[in-house]
């Protein structure tokens, strides 16, 4: 593996050159992250109406790969209320907060009013009882839970991927997988309140002696209130009426106000608890790490939080956890009350050998330590896809985004939602200008796709505006990578410019090397993914996608009369397809060479698309491969093949009702066919 001129500075030896470049490197990893974050809220509040927020890992910077995703969901029907406010609103259900009986960091939510609104999660003019506990007033956890999967499921579309739906403690986790990797998303479902718990008022007064958090900022903290989220304590018969308190907005802020030397910390023990999940399997939960380091920079004066002592507060915190474990005893951060080790029941035997490990590594001079910082030291290359990774992944969640919004939209207000996702990017300033200048060009080359799209519909396609939208287009497709030039494609396609797509087609085929990296919203992209890619720093974020980055290719239900036919089929309840642009890209190129009578090229460019569809570190098995696949087969009369990718589905369960039907017509034609 490479180094840089910057890291090969006695890496082995001088322990605190490579910390500084570690914590330099880590910081800026920090900043990029955060302005992710803020932008994908954006996005997901203006392009899809959703109200919600990223929490955990992903949301505080620092993280590996094999992090969850946290959303949270914050209700826009229902509020809670520490007392009873002089007036209501009723677009909403009031909740009263009671904390008798309970356990500190928990409530019950007592109904006030359930307004006059019809809640998103009853149907139109429900009653608002089945979500309430029986026979009694409380807002019940576990009839919220059991509301809320349909609900997720509209936030983010399946596209095929989505593979596995679980309850996880209070979340609804679902698990996408892709490209031989997977990506779990945990969502949350949590109700606000606007004011600073009773419970956690000691955490706004207690004797700060080294001045962290600042007043400003626990006063920041205080002004945006709580959630309240559904899972009770365990081992409690009330445990359906409870309500759990949660301060992920405020672990927010006070982990962006962070120096470098605490982002780094806060690195390594991740790091740490990576291994030690692997190595001790329920042992530990990752909130008693940052708990631990929350205490511990309290409690920690300023000057000692410099690289050099990054090292000594690592080990502080890993003492702080065997304290605690030893103990029985992990007071919460905002409520020292609630001992967040009081209801959890560890084997003895692992419990025993985690503290034993834990005391193992509890000393500055372990050699775990040094190994993991020259292994992130090393990882924190300047290679570009790395250093872009983040402005990539965000960009396509931005793009699935602002689509998913068309595809709720009813087809004559689809222009002017795009033209309104339009005027938001190029007024507010507020967001990063390089994500809003890229999300402007593939917004607005959405907008020329479905203007060819309406031409075609009304059949004007030798129209000046046709010539003119087209040439727009065309313009456009440049800046949006690999995806924008198969729109392209499928425009020339469907107004019988063959010839013209084919073209573009075999520039996209032959111009991207064996390095590129295909984004959608649930790509995860391994450490090791990065080993080959060029370092030059000249070179731009747009310069780098053209050459290494392709998204995927997207379309609208309003689209469907420009798609090829086979691909209309894969149309389901509106919604947004995806397809792989390479995989698109080989079955475009069979269709066009089926119709200029190529046919030993077409047997040619099918097999290409089998061998994509069978290569797994290419292209994850999914439904709309197998039916586009199964389709060329068809027109080329062989079905024992279509018969084969049909059957596919079915043996997965993946196969839909027309699936059963192509498969009953198919096997009708080979019997025929054997008569």
């Amino acid at each position: 593996m490479r180094a840089t001129a910057e890291q090969e500075v006695n890496l082995q030896d001088d322990l605190s050159s490579v910390m500084s470049f570690l914590t330099r490197r880590l910081s800026e990893r920090y900043h990029k992250a955060r302005i992710r974050v803020v932008f994908v809220e954006f996005i997901l509040k203006h392009a899809c109406g959703i109200n919600g927020m990223i929490s955990g890992s992903r949301a505080e910077g620092p993280h590996s790969f094999e992090s969850d995703t946290d959303f949270m969901y914050i209700s826009k029907d229902m509020e809670v209320f520490q007392c009873i406010p002089d007036k209501l609103d009723d677009m909403k259900a009031n909740f009263l907060i009671e904390t008798g009986c309970v356990y500190p960091g928990y409530a019950k939510l007592f109904l006030l009013d359930r307004g006059c609104r019809n809640l998103q999660l009853l149907p139109e003019g429900g009653d608002i009882s089945p979500l309430l506990c029986k026979q009694s007033q409380y807002l019940s956890t576990q009839s919220i839970l059991g509301r809320c999967q349909a609900l997720f499921l509209k936030l983010l579309p399946e596209l095929g991927l989505l593979k596995q739906k679980r309850y996880h403690g209070p979340c609804i986790q679902q698990t996408y997988r892709h490209l031989g990797n997977h990506f779990d998303l945990d969502y949350l479902y949590c109700i606000p309140c606007n004011d600073w718990p009773l419970a956690a008022s000691e955490w706004i007064s207690r004797c700060r002696p080294h001045g962290w958090p600042s007043k400003d900022l626990i006063g920041s903290i205080v002004s945006r209130g709580h959630f309240h989220i559904p899972i009770g304590r365990s081992r409690t018969e009330t445990d359906d009426k409870e309500w759990r308190l949660s301060f992920s907005l405020a672990e927010k802020e006070l982990i962006y106000s962070f120096n470098g030397p605490q982002i780094t910390c806060l690195d390594i023990l991740k790091s740490l608890h990576s291994i030690l999940k692997r190595k001790y399997p329920g042992g530990i939960e990752s909130y008693i790490w940052k708990t631990s380091l929350l205490w511990t920079v309290e409690n920690t004066a300023r000057t000692l939080w410099t690289d050099k002592h990054v090292l000594d507060q690592v080990v502080a915190c890993v003492q702080w956890v065997v304290r605690s474990i030893k103990d029985k005893l992990c007071p919460n951060y905002f409520i020292p009350a609630n001992n967040m080790l009081d209801d959890k029941h560890a084997d003895p035997v692992l419990e025993a050998d985690l503290l034993s490990y834990l005391e193992e590594i509890s000393r500055r001079s372990h050699p775990l330590w040094k190994d993991m910082i020259l292994t992130k030291a090393n990882d924190c290359r300047d290679d570009l896809l790395f250093k872009y990774h983040i402005f990539f992944n965000t960009l396509s969640v931005a793009r699935l985004s602002i689509l998913s919004g068309c595809s709720s939209c009813s087809k004559k207000d689809v222009h002017r939602y795009i033209d309104r996702m339009i005027n938001l990017l190029n007024t507010d300033q507020s967001q990063d200008e390089t994500l809003r200048a890229h999300l402007l060009i593939f917004s607005e080359s959405y907008r020329e796709s479905l203007n060819m799209s309406d031409i075609m519909n009304s059949e004007e396609y030798a129209s000046p505006k046709a010539a003119s939208d087209l040439q727009l287009l065309l313009k456009a497709c440049d800046l949006d990578v690999c995806s924008g030039w198969l729109k392209l494609a499928t425009v020339k396609y469907q107004l019988e410019d063959l010839l013209g797509a084919l073209m573009i087609i075999d520039n996209v085929l032959s111009n991207y090397g064996p390095h590129v990296v295909y984004y959608t919203s649930f790509s995860v992209i391994r450490d090791q993914s990065f080993a080959e890619y060029p370092t030059d720093e000249r070179m731009t974020i747009s310069e780098f996608s053209k050459k290494y980055i392709m998204y995927a290719v997207m379309f609208l239900h309003e689209e469907m009369n420009v798609v090829p036919n086979p691909v209309r089929y894969q149309f389901c309840n509106g919604g947004v397809l995806s397809l792989n642009p390479i995989f698109y890209a080989h079955f475009l190129q069979f269709l066009i060479l089926c119709q200029l009578g190529r046919f030993e090229e077409s047997k040619s460019a099918l097999q290409e698309m089998q061998n994509f569809q069978n290569d797994s570190s290419k292209l994850e098995t999914a439904t709309e491969t197998l039916e586009l696949l199964a389709q060329c087969y068809i027109l080329l009369e062989d079905n024992i093949a279509a018969l084969g990718c049909l059957a596919q589905l079915v043996k997965r369960g993946d196969a839909s009702v027309s699936v059963y039907w192509q498969l009953c017509a198919l096997l009708g034609k080979i019997v025929s066919s054997n008569d």
